[in-house]
């Protein structure tokens, strides 16, 4: 078993048929003032509500638990992508809290 870094983001996104497409996946960051750069490449795996792994069923929860409510909360916003026009209140969902299971459509 190697270790892993845990990744939250909405199903509605993009980002989830570019993985399904290529789950090759790197991460990186630069420091300027010491000319240092970092870089982790993996492989990333979608675990959606009927994923059949109950260990990543298991992890999946616990990310959206350990989620503040108004990260949560940005699950229920609208579409990802979309202009959000004048009004503003659907971006202020009541607050989704841990005890509510993970969003799904």
């Amino acid at each position: 078993d190697t270790p892993k870094l845990t990744f939250v983001t909405d199903r509605r996104s993009k980002k989830i048929g570019e993985l399904r497409a290529n789950p090759s996946v790197e991460l990186c960051w630069y420091f300027p003032q010491t000319r240092e750069q970092y870089r982790i490449a993996g492989t990333m795996r979608v675990v959606k509500v009927d994923d059949e792994d109950e260990a990543m069923l298991r992890a999946r929860g616990e990310a959206w638990k350990r989620m503040s409510d108004g990260a949560r909360s940005q699950f229920a916003w609208p579409f990802p992508g979309i202009e959000r026009g004048g009004d503003d209140s659907a971006f202020s969902p009541d607050p989704v809290t841990a005890d509510l299971p993970p969003l799904e459509e």
